[in-house]
């Protein structure tokens, strides 16, 4: 495998052919780490442990049965909740019943959620006003079959180059993506991940996964996104953080100096970031460079960023992942477009809007 610079990832022109790797889903390795830490604190909210992760499965399996007895045919739950133990809750009890899951965050305008709910056009929602309706419900006796074709979430794309599209993402890759990024990221049963980005980037995703597959506590603040980042070393600080993953925008502006001893890692990627601030950092906290477009799981790859950092670089493929470089009708040229192969691969744009 090799480091890819920057200027490589032009745009992705195709996907190649999947391989034939054995699937494992999701949900069966955030239950393992159920069964592991039963008590380790899941969610915290505000400085306040709000679930352990035996609470969280069983909220979640009320949710997935509730979905279950409503008995519509759709594959496809929008959720309309803020960034809290609930929306954790919400979205694990959609994969249990089998279910994909549509973020609607409050961050967006209200003209974009009424466009994305017109496309999905879904009669199964999940919002502040009927969440616990949903918990009155028993816990579910068994977990729908998941596949790695099954449809895990929908994430809509900005739209700066047209009308947002709906990416479609299956179950098949967000395993590997978990235990990848929990090994570069050092994330352990002790951890606090700092749940920074907002729920409508799928980079949230990879955030709560690397988490409650390693029994490690989410850290939630209801602060709005603004107002954290204005504070965000005070509370990584009062809160314990361990993790973060931090827009490269907003750690441009962060003091390395002010890093609070807790900090032992931070995630940057969605942008390129300058030679200072990654050189600053590195000398910090295990510093890591992420990369990967939405249609494929996420993240596809990455790297540790070292205090010689100097050329912006998307780092080797994670396990699973396969890149090429396209030019002229010529695969694995020195430069042209990057080619993405593997079971990171997105089901496709939903409804091919």
């Amino acid at each position: 495998m090799e480091t890819y610079p920057c200027h490589h990832t032009t745009m992705i022109i195709q996907a190649l052919s999947c391989m034939d790797t054995k699937f494992e889903d999701i949900v069966s390795e955030i239950k393992g780490t159920v069964d592991l830490f039963p008590e380790n604190i899941a969610i915290i909210e505000d400085g306040i442990p709000t679930l352990t992760y035996r609470e969280m499965w069983e909220k979640a399996a009320c949710i997935a049965n509730r979905l279950k007895e409503i008995n519509s045919t759709s594959e496809y739950v929008t959720v309309k909740l803020p960034k809290s133990s609930r929306y954790i809750t919400a979205i694990l009890g959609c994969w249990m019943a089998g279910k994909a899951f549509v973020p609607l965050g409050k961050d967006l305008p209200d003209t974009r959620i009424k466009y994305i709910e017109d496309i999905v056009d879904t009669d199964l929602c999940i919002t502040e006003c009927n969440y616990d309706d949903f918990l009155k419900s028993r816990p579910v006796d068994y977990i729908e079959t998941i596949t790695a074709s099954t449809p895990a979430y929908i994430i809509f794309s900005s739209g700066t180059t047209g009308k947002p599209k709906g990416i479609l993402v299956g179950h098949s890759g967000l395993v590997n993506l978990a235990r990848c990024q929990r090994k570069a990221f050092r994330i352990t049963d002790l951890s606090r991940n700092l749940f920074f980005l907002s729920i409508n980037f799928d980079a949230s995703v990879s955030d709560i996964l690397v988490t409650l597959t390693s029994g490690a506590a989410l850290v939630i603040e209801t602060a709005d996104a603004v107002e954290l980042s204005a504070n965000l070393m005070p509370v990584i600080e009062k809160r314990r953080v361990t993790h973060a993953d931090i827009p490269p925008s907003v750690l441009r502006v962060t003091r390395a100096d002010d890093c609070p001893k807790c900090l032992e890692t931070v995630v940057i990627g969605g942008e390129a970031t300058d030679k200072v601030t990654v050189q600053n950092w590195a000398n910090k906290v295990n510093l890591v460079n992420v990369y990967g477009p939405t249609e494929t799981t996420v993240c596809t790859s990455l790297s540790r960023c070292t205090e010689d950092w100097t050329v912006p670089v998307i780092g080797k493929e994670i396990q699973g992942v396969t890149y090429h470089i396209y030019r002229d009708g010529t695969l694995d040229v020195d430069e042209g477009e990057l080619w993405i192969s593997g079971e990171c691969l997105a089901l496709g744009y939903f409804k091919n809007e």
